[in-house]
């Protein structure tokens, strides 16, 4: 007979413990290699799966003061590569929100379109944000502000405003003011105010007044465009003021404060 061969050496409950722990960890180092290495075998930060589910956008309006939007409803359009993707009108606290948007960077172009008291859609600007953060959008275009030069003669269908640049960078803006007797275009008559380049948190005065020889009869109300050069000229604000005028009338004074 043979000598009885050695018997194998018992595992103990500790070793038993220890070998589940290293196939634990050879399976989880199976399962997470290849969802961290793209096909060039990099590692990459895995991305926590809340961040990667769509969700709401919310953009807050605000007014060159920083107090929230309060009036007329404007409306945010979301673009992505200069495509617009949706478009939402802000609510009664001067938010717009987009409920479903996949997480990435996006711009977001601010409008407020014409209603009874101005003239044309207005361009208030264009934000950078990340979904799903969202942001505070500030208005910083130029915009305008009446002058009160005092008891001084006005000839007639003669205006001026100051124009004012909040932002902090320079911009090329110019005046246009418009006398038209029922509001429709095209304009009965529109002057166009030679363009001046504002400084940073500066404003101007600009001057305007109607050709002679408009015809009489009909009333001509007084409206104005502030436009601005922002690679295309784009309207940044506008008003009809209410007043009127007639050719054969008194000259009358438009230089009462803008709401």
């Amino acid at each position: 007979m043979g000598e009885p061969k050695p018997e194998a050496p018992r595992r103990g409950p500790r070793d038993v413990v220890i070998v589940g722990m290293f196939t634990l960890l050879a399976s989880l180092v199976n399962a997470f290699v290849p969802l961290l290495l793209d096909d060039s075998g990099t590692a990459e930060a895995a991305a926590s799966p809340s961040v990667l589910t769509p969700g709401p956008l919310a953009l807050q309006l605000r007014a060159p003061s920083g107090a929230a939007w309060s009036g007329s409803p404007v409306v945010g359009r979301l673009l992505q590569g200069g495509e617009v993707l949706a478009e939402e009108w802000s609510d009664a606290g001067g938010r717009c929100v987009w409920a479903t948007v996949p997480p990435g960077g996006y711009q977001v172009e601010v409008a407020k379109p014409p209603d009874r008291a101005s003239l044309a859609t207005e361009w208030w600007g264009r934000l950078d944000l990340q979904a799903p953060y969202g942001g505070d959008f500030v208005r910083r275009v130029p915009v305008m502000r009446t002058l009160d030069p005092g008891p001084v003669p006005r000839p007639r269908l003669a205006a001026e405003v100051s124009i004012v640049n909040p932002a902090e960078e320079p911009r090329e803006v110019w005046l246009r003011c418009v006398w038209d007797a029922d509001r429709t275009p095209p304009f009965d008559v529109v002057v166009d105010v030679a363009p001046v380049t504002l400084p940073p948190r500066t404003a101007a005065p600009f001057t305007c007044a109607a050709p002679d020889g408009l015809p009489a009869g009909p009333a001509f109300e007084l409206g104005y465009e502030v436009h601005a050069a922002y690679g295309e000229d784009r309207v940044t604000d506008s008003w009809w003021t209410g007043h009127r005028y007639s050719p054969t009338g008194p000259p009358q004074s438009p230089l009462t404060p803008r709401p």
